[in-house]
């Protein structure tokens, strides 16, 4: 059995992927549909604060979380060629009427303008609904489009190495004024000794190590199966279904815009370390019990480092969320 320094959990997870759409319009409050990019992008962070806070207290206590994420994108072998980099930034000033935390795609209250000073300059973020009718607070990339056309700039925070990144909120009758800063890491989260496309044996242990991201920060490594390929008739947009000519695609119903892993219902090997060690290794028992169980054709594996901390300002108590993520695919031999 897997044996691990921390916190190890052995759940099952569904890859719930999400087509994309995004609006680039931010003169308004724009309305989020549970398949939208945006959506996926806050409910990601939804999922990994409620795994890493399981049988503890809340991560997030404070009236507001201020966040700001880093990583890569990833979807099934043969879907998009290369590494799709993301940053983005979130506010959500909690609710009592809207907000039930860390359910941050329910929304929040008005925080007014909220405008992010990096090192690029000065990015506005975009004002969305949550599905409870509230406020969200996003830095949304993309241009109008759904599927692969929603993909042309996901990068909308550009990271900078200890950066003060300041969040600068106006304030409204429902919330006041604040500057708040947060200082990224010296070096993004990064998996260091497997490379995309790598080939994995099963019959050994699977050792992990990746560098970057901050020493406090809490880390999820998660391996999820992908099943086999198996040969469907394609339509003419490139989608299942009673096209002309057959070729290797994934299993139908599966959409390839791999943005949120919702921990749910899909078999993989989660594992939680309370301190950012570094390393991890899965040993070859779990990692073919896992292969045979879903006759996986590859695996994806997904890291990500949370560091939370707090703060007070006009006895207002605020959350801060800075998360780093990396993920590849790898081939079985």
């Amino acid at each position: 059995m897997l044996r691990f320094r921390k916190i190890v959990h052995l759940v099952l997870l569904p890859i719930l992927l999400f087509v994309i759409s995004c609006e680039n319009s931010s003169s308004s409050q724009e309305n989020i549909s549970s398949d939208s990019y945006n959506m996926a992008l806050i409910e990601a962070l939804d999922d990994e604060i409620m795994l890493v806070q399981q049988d503890k207290a809340n991560l997030v206590e404070g009236d507001v979380l201020f966040s700001l994420s880093w990583g890569n994108l990833k979807g099934r072998p043969g879907m998009f060629d290369g590494d799709i980099e993301s940053g983005h930034a979130m506010a959500i000033a909690f609710s009592d009427s809207f907000s039930v935390k860390p359910y941050f795609h329910q929304g929040g209250l008005n925080m007014g303008d909220v405008i992010l000073l990096g090192p690029e300059g000065a990015i506005t973020l975009k004002t969305l609904n949550g599905k409870n009718g509230g406020y969200v607070y996003l830095t949304a990339p993309g241009k109008p489009g759904k599927g692969h056309s929603g993909i042309f700039e996901p990068v909308s925070v550009p990271f900078s190495a200890d950066y003060d990144y300041v969040f600068n909120v106006s304030g409204s009758d429902d919330f006041t004024a604040m500057d708040i800063t947060l200082k990224s890491p010296s070096a993004k989260l990064a998996i260091s000794n497997l490379e995309d496309g790598q080939s994995v044996a099963l019959d050994q242990d699977l050792n992990i190590e990746w560098t970057g991201a901050s020493a406090g920060s809490e880390v999820i490594i998660a391996l999820l199966p992908f099943p086999g390929m198996e040969k469907v008739k394609m339509d003419h947009s490139g989608h299942p279904g009673k096209g002309p000519k057959g070729k290797k695609h994934p299993a139908p119903g599966v959409d390839p815009d791999f943005i949120r892993l919702n921990f749910d219902n899909h078999p993989a090997i989660i594992s939680k370390i309370e301190s950012n060690e570094g390393s991890l290794v899965i040993d070859q028992q779990s990692l073919s019990a896992l292969v045979d169980s879903t006759n996986a054709g590859s695996l994806m594996l997904h890291i990500s480092a949370i560091e939370t901390s707090n703060e007070s300002q006009n006895d207002i108590s605020i959350s801060k969320i800075i998360r780093m993520n990396d993920r590849i695919v790898l081939n079985l031999e």
